[in-house]
């Protein structure tokens, strides 16, 4: 029995993890165990402005979030779980790593976000409230912007299974 079971629950646009399956593991969560948990929380930064701001609008915000699960996967997958939470808002629960462990888990999985371009989908004319997102071109030609993320993270020696305190702490943070 694991808390990162690999069938189902899963988000339909990013492919990782989802809020049902979140609130699933977040339950097995209530009773102690005898290692180390580490909880962080990522929001996109003025997400809103993508989907306003972008030639493509919701269809681009979709791609961004594409990106964010994507990243996410790949930077927790030997260590964790990634979900979506919803809307713009993810997740990653890692066990059994020391705290310095799960902070470079953190923080590579932000830099993954915020270091490669997410593509545009139609150029660069305005979007529907008339502003620009900025946009860039990588070495291999591809014009597209960067993603900035908030995070908040907890980290706990020894998991004593209160969940409501948990979540109080990653969103102080």
């Amino acid at each position: 029995e694991g808390l990162y079971d690999p069938s189902g629950g899963r988000d339909k646009l990013t492919g990782i993890f989802n809020a049902q399956k979140l609130t699933a593991d977040l339950d097995r969560l209530k009773r102690p165990f005898e290692s180390s948990l580490g909880v962080a929380m990522l929001d996109c930064d003025e997400f809103k402005l993508i989907n306003d701001a972008t030639p493509g609008g919701h269809n681009q915000g979709d791609r961004a979030l594409t990106h964010v699960g994507r990243a996410l996967q790949s930077s927790v997958t030997s260590y964790g779980d990634a979900y979506r939470k919803g809307g713009d808002e993810f997740m990653i629960i890692v066990r059994g790593k020391s705290e310095e462990e799960f902070r470079e888990i953190v923080d590579r999985a932000k830099a993954s976000i915020e270091d490669r371009l997410v593509e545009e989908i139609e150029g660069s004319s305005p979007g529907s409230n008339g502003t620009y997102l900025p946009t860039q071109t990588d070495a291999e030609g591809t014009v597209g912007y960067r993603l900035s993320m908030s995070v908040g993270a907890c980290w706990y020696a020894t998991w004593k299974g209160e969940v409501q305190g948990l979540m109080g702490g990653v969103e102080k943070r």
